[in-house]
């Protein structure tokens, strides 16, 4: 039961079951047959997990029939990158000034008037999981580490095409703790991918207020989509850190508007709508990619954390390691 059930067909472990709970337990051995159907049980929960977790699901594309990760593996980083810049740059460029005013966005009460915010916000964490996913999704080790490697590369390109906020998605992909915890496969990784690796962490690192993207951004003079959670947080700490009305004498009673407050929100609601003026990529679809990066497949956190377990358990040694 322990080393063979996950191997047998439906019929055969109905018989094995009923084998168990009645033949056994009528000959007068209960805590044994308690025993094997636990185990037996257990084993098939585990075939059952691996079929869900090991295959990524197909695109819904009939003309091309074909899986989304031999799509992603077939065609090239670039091409990847530049599709899904194609595609946030059209959801950037959506996105209206007024979905940006008084954190509509984090309110559930005013969401309804930013829609294409949130949109962008849900993508990134789809984009995220999708990563994490196509990593998980390979069997072996050395498909995982240059599944892995291909990300880096396209994130790689999606810097240098100045699209930080899916940029932003992928690394957050690759650091998810389904991924991260991979000691095993991202050991395989060669040097430059390691480096690469770095130098777009802290091109991106929250330190210092992202001091380091800021400034990349802020000389660029072609097309870009920033990262859109730098504004909102922006917006945030304008929003909370600044009353509404103020004043007009020290201890006075607040009657006055605090347009102090109103410019600071229009400067970084100013500079998004510059930059989504910019964000034209001279970029043709190409398919099936495109609809593939637009659905982006992928499956929950728990999902991801259960498959990264099986792929790697805890404490496993290299040599058992697929």
């Amino acid at each position: 039961v322990s080393t063979q059930s996950t191997g047998l067909d439906e019929r055969t472990l109905e018989r094995l079951r009923q084998f168990i709970g009645a033949t056994l337990t009528r000959d007068g051995n209960g805590e044994m047959a308690k025993r094997l159907m636990t185990t037996l049980e257990q084993r098939v929960a585990e075939r059952a997990a691996r079929a869900s977790f090991a295959v990524a699901p197909r695109l819904n594309v009939p003309e091309f029939d074909c899986a989304p990760i031999k799509i992603l593996v077939r065609c090239s980083s670039s091409d990847v990158a530049a599709q899904m810049t194609l595609i946030e740059a059209d959801m950037f460029r959506a996105i209206k000034p007024a979905e940006l005013l008084s954190q509509a966005w984090n309110k559930p009460a005013l969401k309804y008037r930013a829609p294409n915010v949130l949109e962008m916000i849900a993508r990134s964490n789809k984009v995220s999981r999708f990563v994490a996913s196509s990593v998980l999704w390979q069997r072996k080790r050395s498909a995982r580490a240059s599944m892995y490697g291909k990300w880096l590369q396209v994130a790689d390109r999606l810097c240098r095409l100045n699209n930080f906020n899916t940029l932003m998605g992928v690394l957050a992909g690759l650091n998810m703790s389904s991924v991260n915890r991979l000691k095993h496969t991202v050991a395989l990784l060669g040097a430059k991918h390691v480096a690469l690796k770095e130098k777009l962490q802290a091109l991106v690192s929250p330190s210092q207020s992202f001091k380091a993207y800021r400034g990349c951004l802020h000389q660029i003079t072609g097309a870009a989509v920033p990262y859109l959670g730098v504004y909102l947080t922006d917006l945030t700490f304008t929003e909370d850190g600044n009353k509404d009305m103020v004043a007009a004498r020290e201890g006075g009673k607040a009657t006055l508007i605090n347009f102090k407050k109103r410019a600071l929100v229009h400067n970084v609601v100013a500079e998004l709508q510059l930059y989504q003026q910019g964000a034209v990529y001279d970029v043709t679809k190409i398919e099936p990619l495109h609809t593939m990066l637009l659905e982006v497949p992928s499956i929950s956190e728990e999902a991801l954390y259960a498959l990264s377990m099986l792929r790697e358990p805890r404490g496993a040694d290299v040599s058992s390691i697929v």
